[in-house]
């Protein structure tokens, strides 16, 4: 069920900001003896099914019964388009009975997603915000730099979730490293709150190969889907003060059981601090860093730290930037 809360939080974000709908009838509604009888089958399971651990947070206003049925009850209603129309159905006095409830649900009651929103717009930081767990461990001395990949990886007969991070001293990490300068690393887990434990294993990805990389590389966002078997991967590299920190990319491909394997490296300085308001000022060393990225129509988008101090988006066509770091082996070499 964990996996539906998921879902069930992605679709919330995607759909809550939708115009404003036409008001729904009863009598535009079907589905009804499917969804009774689901509600039925899941008060018989009873304590049956383990608890998820955002049941047990104190944040979500609704019980299992009713999160789980409503949302059941818009997939078998077309005309509930949107989860504001959800929401808006739950003033109809048979919904109401349907889920044994007095008056209708907010979206806010609704998602965990739009009553964090809400939340942040009142600068409620502690309601917005919850501690899940630490996901690297600290006697292995510093670490930075992690993201994780949005799918799970079959590995070692099971799915797990894997992240990228950037040991400062990769030499401390039990599986030991390849080169004792910050690079990138892979971690496994069967659950987040295993990554600070024993339970994880590390695995060595790169190192710093090319000049400007000479001094540490590290992810900056979490890699993007790009086709069936391959991810896009923003990553960052420092030489020293003076040239400061360079963004560039490289492509993953799948590997069946292990972690994705690299398999295009750009070798070349892609974005670099060229803007006026990029330059150092405060802090002496030249700095964009990209912290987000995601797909909008033709374009990647990218949210990035500027000199340490001014947030900016960068946007460039995806498929002019994937055919660029395609020109480049593993390795950096020309194809």
């Amino acid at each position: 069920n964990c996996h539906l809360y998921d879902f069930i939080e992605y679709v919330s974000m995607l759909r809550v900001s939708k115009p404003k709908q036409k008001i729904i009838t009863e009598e535009q509604l079907a589905g009804w003896k499917l969804l009774e009888r689901f509600l039925d089958l899941l008060d018989k399971s009873g304590d049956a099914i383990v608890a998820d651990r955002r049941e047990q947070h104190g944040l979500r206003e609704l019980d299992r019964r009713t999160y789980f049925g409503l949302f059941l009850f818009g997939l078998f209603n077309p005309v509930v388009a949107s989860m504001r129309a959800l929401c808006s159905a739950t003033r109809l006095e048979r919904v109401q009975q349907t889920f044994e409830r007095e008056g209708p649900i907010a979206i806010s009651g609704f998602s965990d997603a739009q009553q964090d929103l809400e939340s942040l717009k009142t600068r409620n930081y502690a309601q917005a915000f919850s501690y899940i767990t630490p996901l690297t461990n600290a006697e292995f001395g510093e670490n930075r730099d992690v993201v994780a990949f949005p799918e799970s990886f079959e590995i070692d007969g099971e799915p797990q979730t894997v992240i990228i991070h950037r040991p400062v001293t990769p030499a401390a990490l039990p599986q030991g490293a390849e080169r004792n300068v910050p690079s990138i690393h892979y971690s496994n887990a069967r659950s987040l709150e295993s990554f600070a434990s024993s339970d994880c294993n590390s695995s060595f990805i790169a190192g710093p190969l090319f000049d400007w990389e000479d001094e540490r590389i590290g992810a900056s966002t979490a890699p993007i889907r790009i086709s069936p078997t391959e991810w896009l991967l923003p990553y960052h590299g420092k030489k020293d003060q003076h040239l400061g920190y360079t963004q560039s990319f490289m492509i993953l491909q799948d590997d069946a059981g292990s972690y994705p394997k690299i398999k295009h490296r750009c070798p070349e300085r892609l974005f670099i601090a060229d803007q006026p308001w990029e330059q150092p000022k405060r802090f002496p060393v030249p700095c964009v860093f990209t912290t987000g990225a995601f797909i909008d129509g033709s374009d990647l988008v990218m949210s990035y730290g500027a000199a340490d101090e001014i947030c900016g988006l960068a946007r460039v066509d995806l498929q002019s930037l994937v055919a660029r770091v395609r020109r480049y082996d593993a390795l950096g070499q020309v194809l």
